[in-house]
């Protein structure tokens, strides 16, 4: 088996719906789960910024960003 895809998850401005609808595909979210390694989600976990600056350089390979950008 592969090692899992890391990913980071972020959300700006917004109102969480589309980390919302994410959820809302139920088991078909679980077969995905064992694919990814999620290592930064703050409307899930309670990360901080300095958490995500802390993995080495080119440790996630997909980046998520959901909301308004300035």
């Amino acid at each position: 088996m592969t090692e899992p895809t890391s990913i980071a998850m972020a959300q700006g401005s917004s109102c969480w719906g589309c980390f919302q609808s994410l959820i809302d595909i139920h088991l078909n979210l679980a077969t995905v789960l064992p694919l990814i390694d999620i290592k930064y989600w703050q409307c899930v976990a309670d990360f901080k910024l300095k958490d995500l600056e802390g993995y080495p350089d080119k440790s996630i390979t997909v980046g998520l960003y959901e909301g308004m950008a300035r």
